[in-house]
């Protein structure tokens, strides 16, 4: 049975990065997604998303830490072309990675303390179509990267105000994958492969007399996607994400150990459908599960794996423009993390709400 009249706008829609937050506090954000790759003809894409988790913690005092993880907002364009039939071109402006955390003033033993990352990254990956059903992809990734750190409250003793801020910085990486599809069947698998890339950024903080540097290394991942048609204008949908957290390095010079630590890798899981209602109007839902990461939790890790549910929307225009719009939820595990002295805090009962939109404009 074919199933050829399914729109690829349909499969775009489930696997898009609109709202792909890792977690209410995990530091992964846009999943990296390289699908503007696939889309038919010239297109433009710009999306937006508004992500409000709620990670509150009790420290081993018994006082609240508020809602560590602060609200953020995750952009994003693309550019993708077709140079021949042979050869098509995209150029993908993403934030993979970020964090942004800070713990209120009620708890003594960690009040004031804070912590925030920032990325941007460019990719530019040219795909060349061996055939009507093989691809291949990839390209270069340039990547920026930034962090700034205060560590405050009595669970630090002679520590407590340390601050630190590093320069951004600009270092290399690539992009590589493998695409094979039968369009009769609706049906397309992909693998996709990011590299990590290393950091030495310049910092100052306010314990050494001269400018020090701290060692990033942001993972290297796999990315999985695997499509097929079900019904007449339906999809099944799903993918594996695998981020090789144990190499994650956050580590100023002056600290004795680095400031975010994984004791085990993290996959990431999707299944979902997609359905077509009218030539104007598509829809899809979508679970994803993320299992915990092992242990080894800091005071800027507070959640352990997730289980999350997405439902998008997209509206074809006249003119083939694409507005898909999608609201999340998830629920992250729960946390906890010891520091020197025997000081700890706890984290239960974490969710996170997002909500994104996207323009998709051919021309």
């Amino acid at each position: 049975m074919k199933y050829k009249a399914i729109p690829k706008t349909v499969v775009y829609l489930a696997i898009s990065s609109l709202i792909n937050h890792a977690s209410a506090g995990a530091l992964g954000r846009s999943g990296q997604a390289v699908t503007p790759l696939f889309e038919d003809g010239r297109v433009f894409e710009y999306y937006q998303g508004f992500i409000s988790p709620n990670v509150e913690g009790e420290d081993s005092v018994g006082q609240s830490t508020g809602s560590v993880s602060k609200d953020y907002i995750l952009s994003g364009v693309a550019f993708k072309t077709d140079i021949d039939s042979a050869f098509s071109l995209a150029v993908i402006v993403d934030q993979p990675w970020g964090a942004d955390f800070e713990y209120s003033a009620t708890s003594p033993l960690y009040g004031g303390t804070r912590a925030n990352a920032d990325s941007l990254a460019i990719s530019s990956l040219l795909a060349f179509h061996f055939s009507d059903n093989l691809s291949f992809y990839g390209g270069p990734r340039l990547q920026q990267f930034s962090g700034k750190l205060e560590l405050n409250g009595l669970a630090f003793g002679p520590l407590a105000g340390y601050t630190m801020d590093s320069d951004k910085d600009w270092e290399p990486g690539y992009v590589a994958g493998l695409a094979y599809q039968l369009s009769d069947y609706g049906m397309r698998a992909s693998i996709t492969y990011s590299s990590k890339i290393d950091y030495d950024l310049a910092t100052t903080d306010n314990i050494s007399t001269t400018p020090t540097s701290t060692k990033v290394t942001t993972p290297q991942s796999v990315n999985i996607t695997f499509r097929t048609g079900i019904a007449k204008n339906t999809l099944l949908l799903s993918s594996i994400r695998w981020v090789n957290w144990r190499e994650f390095e956050f580590d100023p010079e002056t600290l004795t150990s680095p400031v975010v630590a994984f004791d085990k890798d993290i996959t990431t899981y999707t299944l979902g459908v997609a359905h077509r209602f009218s030539p104007t109007w598509s829809g899809a839902l979508t679970l994803r599960h993320e299992p915990g990461a092992g242990t080894t939790n800091s005071l800027f890790r507070p959640t352990n794996g997730y289980t999350g549910l997405v439902i998008s929307g997209i509206y074809t225009t006249a003119g083939k423009m694409k507005i898909t719009s999608g609201l999340s939820y998830t629920r992250p595990g729960d946390a906890s993390a010891e520091t020197a002295g025997g000081n700890s805090v706890s984290f239960s009962g974490s969710d996170s709400l997002a909500l994104g939109i996207k323009l998709s404009v051919p021309f």
